[in-house]
């Protein structure tokens, strides 16, 4: 007599990311989607200005999607509040992810309390400040804007 494996109900991720990160959050979730035939990916993009406030909303409302893209200061505002997932012991069992990997900063923007709730994906210089007469003893008079 054979028995029949039983089937595994569908499984959805519902996935939000910031609109006009060039693509890589759909593009992963793309393709996450189409080699995992078990899983379906929901992506939705979400303007940079309108994600803190559509996020608040679903967690006013108990519906939150299963992962959010926010920027680093926002990690604080979430986890403070309970309503971040510890991955701390996930990430410290990882064979792909582990803390030493990321930059102290970015590291730092996604923990709090000395627990990990996020994986930072990047970084970025909001401002660098130089020392004029260092560049100009180096005769570098006009430095890049760019």
């Amino acid at each position: 007599m054979l028995a029949l494996a039983a089937q595994a109900e569908p499984v959805t991720l519902v996935i939000w990311g910031l609109d006009g990160d060039n693509g890589l959050i759909g593009t992963v979730a793309k393709e996450f989607d189409e080699k995992n035939d078990d899983i379906t990916v929901e992506f939705r993009p979400i303007a940079f200005d309108d994600l803190v406030n559509e996020t608040l909303k679903t967690v006013a409302s108990g519906n939150t999607p299963d992962m959010t893209a926010l920027d680093n200061p926002d990690f604080a505002l979430f986890s403070s509040r309970g309503r971040m997932l510890d991955i701390t012991e996930r990430m410290a069992k990882s064979e792909v992810l582990k803390p030493e990997q990321f930059y102290p900063g970015p590291r730092a923007s996604v923990t709090w309390d000395g627990k990990v709730y996020g994986v930072p994906k990047a970084t970025n210089t909001i401002a660098l400040f130089y020392n004029k007469d260092m560049f100009a003893a180096k005769g570098i008079a006009n430095p890049t804007e760019t």
